[in-house]
């Protein structure tokens, strides 16, 4: 019988999740007490390719353009009529404590796309991708360097970036630089929650799993079948944000392949939450299929990374309004009072909400803009924490409802067995009357032709052989003695013998055997069983007696018997 969830369970299991999710990643996020930082958000200095002597301290950069960081080059790039895919070098100026040049510290850049060369003072401290030609964009890694003691002098110090773009090409999150152990807090916090992603990943291809062995079992469920679909593209989408090795070099193609995944996922996550709730909306689904293929052919047909930005832009403004429409199911499911809703409407909202949040992120990448509301900045993505509480959620759910089905089937089982048992209690009961009532008339009918020699037993005699072979019929297949059945019915043994042989033309132990060889004959049937276990569940003491009493009244043998019927 399978544990039954409670609706305390359905009602508390989404927040438990919210409070544990953010419990987790709240314990890594809090500064040290005395932290020392130095925020390089704000304006740097910019300029269009270059060489390496550009990263050296002393490198004069007064003539060089304006930018604000973190935020996109892509715009500074197109005003000074850059190519698709090249380089920029960023420039920005520190004063650092004393103490860092004893000791070092610690450089965060955020995520920089596609690659970059990082250097203090002129010295190389970390690289992330590929610099053309080479070109392995890496968008999607936090850029963490440690500056080793010695390279930070007390007073003024240089960081220079060598950025490399194609398509897109920014900074996302803070710039700072750190005393070694608030950058050490840094790095582990973002190393903890890129992480995350890769349990995302594998809580996708586990679920996955389990849901495919159930629709196996359940096909019809087609609820099933789109739960699986949403998690194939649910997965890359969530590995394009923490790849370490990405899966395809060309980061066009890269792209490309990225939003058709976010545009099948929409497509297939609202299918499945409209088989969820039992929502028939035909028109809506159409119109999301035709969304896919139209989204598919215009990214099939982008092949140039300036003249078909426009694409991008297109997919992302797409998909990225469908989080509203995503919202309003959860919520009318809900109103509806719908039981899978009021588990499912907090992930739902939290799913909504992120999926929103990273359409407009990606809208910043593919318009080159940076995009903030309220003095918050859209270049974090967060989509692979949200989508793991609606997936663990929804898969919950499945699992529950393949236990209650299973649970009532086999509830189904054990009554449709007891029935059957009952039933087939009845029918022997039936069969075994019957036969008693045959043979009553078949040993009146011999009766007639030896009523001579019935004159010998007396009524009462009579009453008592009849329920003997009642008792006989019953009981054939124990062991039955003579004795025994003398004393049952109150005779003396010898009387009974004759009067038996009287009455039925046969001695009390041919009987038995005559009804226990008909009864193995029926057993015989059945080619599964062995002769000798028949023999025994018969009456029979054994093998050679069942034989010879088989032979004697069938005139063959049993063996011979059972290839007769085949």
């Amino acid at each position: 019988m399978p544990f039954p969830m409670t609706s305390t369970l359905k009602a508390k299991l989404p927040v438990l999740c919210l409070v544990l999710f953010f419990g987790v990643t709240s314990l890594f996020c809090g500064p040290a007490p005395d932290a020392e930082s130095i925020s390089l958000n704000g304006l740097w200095k910019i300029s269009l390719g270059g060489g390496e002597e550009q990263a050296q301290a002393e490198y004069r950069d007064r003539e060089w353009d304006d930018i604000v960081l973190p935020g996109s080059v892509i715009a500074y790039v197109e005003r000074k009529g850059g190519g698709a895919a090249g380089t920029v070098w960023v420039r920005k100026r520190f004063i650092a404590p004393e103490k860092w040049a004893r000791e070092g510290a610690g450089l965060s850049l955020g995520k920089i796309g596609n690659a970059d060369r990082t250097f203090v003072n002129g010295v190389l401290v970390g690289s992330t991708g590929g610099i053309p030609p080479k070109g392995r964009a890496m968008w999607n890694q936090a850029r963490h360097y440690f500056v080793p003691p010695g390279t930070i002098t007390p007073g003024e110090n240089v960081v220079a970036v060598e950025i490399a773009y194609s398509f897109f090409g920014q900074a996302r999150g803070d710039i700072t630089v750190d005393d070694i152990g608030t950058w050490r807090l840094r790095r582990d916090t973002s190393l903890i929650l890129h992480t995350l992603n890769y349990a995302v990943m594998a809580v996708c291809g586990a679920v996955g799993l389990i849901i495919l062995l159930i629709y196996v079992r359940r096909p019809r469920w087609t609820e099933y079948p789109y739960f699986l679909l949403q998690l194939v593209p649910g997965f890359f989408v969530v590995y394009e944000t923490c790849a370490v090795v990405p899966l395809w070099s060309d980061t066009l193609f890269r792209l490309k392949f990225l939003g058709f995944m976010w545009t099948a996922l929409v497509v297939f996550h609202l299918g499945f939450l409209h088989r969820l709730y039992g929502f028939s909306r035909k028109k809506i689904e159409v119109s999301l299929w035709g969304l896919l293929a139209l989204n598919t052919i215009l990214m099939a047909f982008g092949y140039d990374v300036t003249r078909h930005r426009w694409i991008a832009v297109f997919v992302i403004m797409s998909i990225t309004p469908l989080a509203l429409y995503n919202l309003s199911v959860h919520m009318t499911a809900l109103r509806r009072q719908n039981a899978q809703a009021r588990m499912l409407f907090l992930p739902g909202v939290v799913l909504s909400l992120g999926a929103a949040h990273d359409g407009i992120v990606y809208l910043s990448l593919a318009l080159g803009s940076g995009i903030s509301a309220g003095g918050y900045r859209f270049d974090v993505l967060i989509f692979g924490y949200c989508a793991a509480m609606m997936f663990l959620g929804a898969a919950l759910i499945l699992v529950h409802r393949f236990m209650n089905a299973l649970g009532e089937s086999e509830d189904l089982n054990r009554n449709l067995e007891k029935r059957v048992e009952e039933r087939t209690e009845d029918l022997s009961r039936s069969l075994r009357e019957l036969s008693v009532m045959v043979e009553a008339l078949h040993l009146e009918a011999r009766a007639i032709g030896v009523n001579e020699r019935r004159k010998s037993i007396s009524p009462a005699t009579e009453e008592k052989v009849k329920k003997a072979v009642v008792f006989l019929h019953e009981n054939f297949m124990h062991d039955i003695s003579r004795e025994g059945l003398a004393s049952l019915v109150g005779l003396n043994c010898d009387h009974l013998g004759k009067a038996f042989r009287i009455y039925t033309g046969k001695k009390i132990q041919n009987y038995i055997n005559d009804l226990r060889v008909r009864s193995a004959a029926v057993m015989l049937r059945d080619k599964e069983r062995k002769i000798i276990d028949i023999a025994f569940e018969s009456g029979f003491e054994s093998l050679r007696t069942f034989n010879r009493a088989f032979t004697r009244l069938m005139s063959i043998s049993p063996k011979e018997y059972r290839k007769k019927i085949e």
